[in-house]
């Protein structure tokens, strides 16, 4: 894979660093900071959009027929109506799998190719990241403490309403929009759903590349390599 790639997957910059390749934060006064999250944005604009998710509005509907979903935001309903096809047209130049999604295969390609350079270091406790998405993730959730959407039937905070709204679907509610078409079983999510219906199918997408066994389900996939980690034959 070419250097290029990885170092967008990174978002580390491309002039390096005096301090031994760590790429420090930019100060907190050259971004804009959303009041309810913490969330940092480089534009004004881009806060403002991220802003729609603590409304609660979701003006954007999924366009795919038989999917009542809806999202706050046009880029996340797009993300969205991916999961409705099988198609995988971003594929990784170094191991071959697919994706769906460019974004997932950059944090693939960052995460399983880099070179282990962890460039995003927190000013507060020194942790550092291969990814600048998951050293937000960690100053919000663990320094900032920043979980303004509460639960009102547990005392389950969470960052982001969207969480939130999963969560109340799934536990609270009760409510099961994805039904099985051939035994009716329902459930909270798509993608367990996508995995259920595997039993139904015969499908085992997860091969295993020692033994070139195949299995329905990653979590499988992962416990059999496990396996030949501890056997090597």
């Amino acid at each position: 894979m070419q250097l290029s790639s990885i170092a967008a997957c990174t978002g580390a910059d491309s002039g390096g660093s005096s301090n031994g390749g760590v790429v420090e934060e930019e100060p907190e006064k050259a971004r804009f900071m959303c009041p309810v999250c913490g969330r940092q944005f480089r534009a004004r604009q881009l806060l403002a959009s991220h802003s729609v998710t603590h409304s609660g509005a979701r003006p954007a509907a999924c366009r795919v027929p038989g999917c009542d979903r809806r999202f706050g935001q046009t880029s996340t309903r797009n993300y969205h109506e991916r999961t409705h096809s099988d198609a995988r047209a971003y594929v990784c130049s170094e191991c071959g799998r697919a994706y769906k999604h460019p974004a997932i295969l950059r944090t693939h390609a960052a995460a399983v190719h880099g070179d282990g350079a962890r460039p995003h270091r927190c000013r507060d406790c020194g942790k550092a990241f291969k990814l600048a998405g998951a050293l937000q993730t960690h100053r919000r959730t663990v320094h900032q403490h920043r979980r303004a959407h509460a639960c009102p039937h547990c005392p389950r905070r969470f960052d982001y309403a969207s969480r939130l709204a999963r969560h109340v679907r799934a536990l609270h509610a009760r409510e099961r929009p994805w039904r099985c078409g051939v035994c009716a079983r329902a459930f909270t999510q798509s993608a367990n759903l996508r995995a259920h219906l595997r039993r139904h199918t015969g499908e085992r997408p997860y091969s295993c590349t020692v033994c070139a066994r195949s299995f329905a389900h990653s979590g499988t996939l992962k416990a059999h390599m496990v396996a030949h980690s501890l056997f090597p034959s």
